[in-house]
């Protein structure tokens, strides 16, 4: 058809690569899906799936993920998870199709990004094929290398980046099959070995390439050695950067320091000591902490864990005595949020008189119920109020990223932009209450009004402490919630009093933590059985047998929105799981959290989700 083939040669002479091409191309794609649903709806349907195959997210690590995820509702009104592109949607002739646009398509752009969805999707199985992808790949990233410039953000190198793992991951996978993918596989691992020698130190404004290449080096560290290249000298790269850049902010260079540690461990390299030098940055930024706040005993803590580990004793020793004097002034926190002076004044005012008025139930109460900060609905009120205060930045997608730097949430849509600014303002507020329980839990051990026993204490008068029974091929078993939490919990006090009491300069979380966090699974389920909602579901395989498995975390506190009151719901769902929060859950259970990340906030707040949820009272329990 005419009307087709002219689209397919318009999008031949545009150069996506220097525009925005998700944009430009996706707003093409739309026009002439909509022209020809006029005429022809099945042509529509294979011009909508390649604009889907071009849309979807491709990544070297997780191969094809939707560009959106959310829940829907079904004909019978029940809730689907739903997603968008959708790989389950394709049919035989759409893949046929995408096939022949890959083969046709001059566009660097569209060849490559029809070609990663066919190799994701294993359609791409030819050795011939592969090699065309690869070399298209290979001119993409040379192509961004040369539009990289010295702007601070810089997308092109980010691009950049993520084809050369593209690049990387297709290659090492095939690359000993056939020699001339391990010429591409070796001439791409050169490049990146001789831009990082040839990086220019005085680029400040990109100093991120320094820590993505070393990334880069770090994974691909063995096959680069057997090529018979020195990795030594990328640390001695690595070195001048960090001298040239010395007066910079720490945050630019202790993720440089991170991964040059990192390489000098793979070849064991200890000219630089590399975790010293990191220790230093927190301890620059701790100086640097408005009003030497919490904030910076959160980075006295981090050096302190550093030095023990390296054994430099002296600097432990410095450092201990800095950390004695601070944690006497303020509590430890991890979180910091700047209010007036007189709004402290009042807080504190309000926490001496409970401590010193109340007895050991009224604390818990508190922490139970966490009434410094508001409700939920009075949080969204004032998000909705500030709607439209600035609206070029309503108007832009908004993502979330861990520490890797990777993209683990977006909100695109205008319900999931309200969704956010909704959790922007609450974690506002939350930072705020954090600090204000958090004090309050650390000045009422000091006074003697809270201990573990007193919490266990409480606890067992509810359904937690119930004795209770598991049936287990046909026996009941006596099981005990409490005794499943009570190590946690006493671990969590002992290292709180022992640091108070002056006997450890530096408490150790990590236990508590790990133990308390992920029993909250644990109790979401026994709280699930109590209401009579089934604990597991189906899950068909890939021969299409039904296998039954257990809900996750995600599924258990979903199933309970409607049984949690509101503010509790959202009070877990933000420090356990949501990504805009802590996210305590998923980091944990997947080893996403390093040693110098645990600090006393975390327990404590696990701590109060217990008592919450064993301060629902159930009658005439049902049996699941």
């Amino acid at each position: 058809m005419s009307v087709i083939s002219d689209f397919y040669k318009s999008l031949e002479k545009v150069d996506f690569l220097r525009d925005e091409s998700e944009i430009e191309i996706n707003s093409q794609y739309i026009g002439i899906i909509e022209e020809m649903e006029k005429t022809d709806l099945d042509q529509a349907v294979l011009l909508n799936r390649e604009r889907e195959a071009l849309m979807f997210v491709k990544t070297a690590e997780e191969g094809l993920t939707p560009k959106m995820t959310g829940t829907g509702t079904d004909e019978g009104g029940n809730q689907i998870p739903i997603q968008w592109p959708d790989s389950n949607s394709f049919r035989e002739e759409d893949y046929s199709n995408i096939e022949k646009r890959y083969k046709s398509t001059q566009n660097k752009y569209l060849k490559t990004e029809f070609g990663l969805f066919l190799f994701y999707s294993k359609r791409l199985k030819r050795n011939e094929d592969l090699l065309e992808l690869l070399e298209v790949l290979q001119e993409r990233c040379d192509i961004l290398w040369d539009l990289s410039d010295s702007q601070e953000k810089n997308y092109n190198l980010l691009k950049y980046f993520a084809s050369i793992k593209q690049l990387l991951n297709i290659a090492s996978a095939r690359r000993r099959a056939e020699i001339t993918i391990a010429s591409v596989y070796d001439k791409m691992l050169n490049k990146i070995y001789s831009r990082h020698l040839s990086w220019n130190i005085n680029n400040f404004g990109l100093m991120r390439f320094i820590v993505d290449s070393t990334g880069l080096i770090n994974e691909r560290s063995k096959d680069i050695l057997q090529m018979g290249l020195d990795l030594k000298v990328i640390l001695d790269k690595n070195e001048q950067v960090i001298d040239a850049i010395a007066a910079n902010d720490p945050w630019e260079i202790i993720p440089i320091c991170s991964e040059s540690d990192r390489l000098a461990n793979k070849i064991t390299d200890e000219r630089y000591n590399w975790k010293n030098r990191i220790a230093y940055q927190y301890e620059r930024l701790a100086e640097n902490a408005p009003n030497y706040n919490n904030v910076a005993v959160t980075f006295i803590d981090k050096a302190l864990r550093i030095y023990r580990e390296i054994k430099s004793d002296a600097d432990y020793e410095r450092l201990s005595q800095k950390y004695q004097k601070q944690r006497t002034e303020t509590s430890l926190s991890e979180i910091s949020m700047a209010i007036p002076d007189e709004a402290t004044e009042r807080i504190t005012g309000n926490i001496n008189r409970l401590i010193t008025d109340g007895g050991t139930a009224d604390i818990i109460a508190v922490i139970t119920q966490t009434p410094m900060l508001a409700d939920v609905q009075t949080i969204r009120s004032m998000a909705v109020a500030l709607e439209g205060t600035a609206p070029f930045m309503e108007m832009i997608p908004k993502y979330v990223q861990d520490k890797f730097g990777n993209t683990i949430e977006s909100y695109v849509l205008e319900d999931e932009k309200k969704e956010f600014s909704f959790l922007q303002h609450y974690s506002n507020h939350f930072q705020l209450a954090s600090q204000t329980l958090i004090q309050i839990i650390v000045e009422s051990i000091k006074a003697g009004k809270l201990s573990a026993n007193a919490v266990l204490e409480v606890l067992s008068k509810t359904w937690v402490g119930e004795s209770s029974a598991r049936r287990i091929s046909g026996q009941d078993i006596p099981i005990s919630h409490l005794k499943l939490i009570e190590p946690g919990i006493r671990n969590l006090f002992l290292e709180t009093e022992k640091w108070l009491n002056g006997e450890e300069v530096l408490p150790d979380y990590i236990l508590s933590t790990d133990s308390l966090t992920l029993k909250i699974e644990y109790l979401l389920r026994e709280f699930c059985l109590k209401l009579g909602i089934v604990t597991f579901k189906q899950r068909p395989d890939k021969r299409e047998q039904n296998i039954v498995m257990e809900k996750l975390f995600d599924d258990l506190l979903r199933d309970l929105k409607d049984d949690l009151e509101e503010d509790n719901y959202t009070f877990i769902r933000f420090v356990m799981s949501d990504k805009m929060g802590l996210n305590l859950r998923n980091k944990i259970a997947h080893g996403l959290v390093d040693n110098v990340e645990y600090g006393i906030e975390s327990p404590f707040l696990v701590l109060s989700i217990i008592l919450k949820l064993a301060h629902y009272n159930f009658e005439n329990t049902p049996q699941v």
